[in-house]
């Protein structure tokens, strides 16, 4: 048996029962959410002896990757700025923008375009032609927001473009990324 309580906002949601039954109601709730960045904070789960267990939320577990990454030498700071030592998973370069901004976007709360454009660069995956193009077409991955200039956009990661990001992640920690073929959820 396991009993969980999550919060988002100012909606709750609470479920107990077998762990499999939880974890598919926890996972049809979080669905029904609008298609929005809201990480869910876990307040309590009780297994059957109702010993309560440390669960790791979706923020920790970002923190968790992130600095990871960071001491692998996967990523590294460039003036402010998270930047990856590892080739952008993807086909083309629509995919590899697209990986780009959900990746940067899940390890940085609100990336910049332009950083995202820098990386590519470096990575000799920019398509200056349809770079801004590509980035807003990722829905529902990215909630992409207008910085002011017309060329400059705020990112963040939706619910799908988190999991689509864990997803790159593991294949990035397993060495399987590079030019591979990564599915994801669209």
């Amino acid at each position: 048996m396991c009993r969980i309580k999550l919060v988002i906002d100012n909606v709750e949601f609470e479920i107990e029962g077998p762990q499999e039954f939880v974890d598919k109601k926890v996972q049809d709730f979080l669905e029904t959410l609008p298609k929005i960045n809201r990480v869910p904070v876990v307040h309590e789960v009780a297994t059957k002896n109702d010993t309560s267990q440390k669960v790791i939320s979706p923020n920790e577990k970002k923190t968790k990757y992130k600095n990871e990454f960071l001491s692998k030498k996967l990523l590294y700071d460039d003036d402010g700025v998270l930047t990856p030592t590892f080739y952008i998973p993807g086909k083309g370069k629509a995919d590899k923008t697209r990986n780009c901004a959900i990746l940067m976007a899940y390890f940085e709360d609100d990336v910049s375009s332009e950083d995202i454009k820098s990386i590519l660069i470096k990575q000799a995956a920019f398509d200056q032609n349809n770079f801004y193009k590509i980035l807003k077409r990722s829905n529902p991955n990215l909630i992409i927001k207008n910085g002011g200039d017309k060329h400059l956009l705020n990112i963040s990661v939706t619910t799908i473009g988190e999991k689509n990001a864990i997803e790159m992640i593991k294949s990035i920690k397993s060495g399987m990324a590079g030019d591979s073929e990564i599915s994801l959820e669209i």
